[in-house]
């Protein structure tokens, strides 16, 4: 998979608490914003570098978000990390699989 068929917005399915939207941009650039669904909040706002990396896409400094309920006072993204996430094509679209293992519980797809 080439670096121009990556390039565009994911959406994350499979969340029950909140909305995460990844863009994965030309140049080595990502930019990544969660909302909580209820009320709209926004939670969580960042950019920084992606790679590809074989079968993988490495987005730097990315928040581990398992859909939890965040209180208004909770200061996301200290724990940001190197993130080495499995890149596919799954019935002729682009999905970036949340978990290594491949889980199809909660993945971005390509909009």
């Amino acid at each position: 998979m080439s670096e121009e068929d990556i390039i565009g917005i994911y959406t994350m399915k499979g969340l029950s608490n909140n909305v995460d939207t990844l863009r994965i941009l030309p140049g080595g650039k990502y930019t990544r914003v969660l909302y909580s669904k209820m009320g709209k909040r926004l939670l969580f706002h960042n950019s920084n570098k992606w790679k590809c990396a074989a079968d993988r896409i490495i987005l730097y400094e990315y928040l581990m978000d398992e859909d939890e309920k965040h209180m208004p006072q909770e200061i996301l993204g200290v724990g940001t990390v190197a993130a080495f996430l499995p890149i596919k094509r799954r019935f002729n679209k682009i999905v970036i699989y949340y978990r290594n293992g491949g889980d199809d519980s909660s993945y971005y797809e390509k909009e």
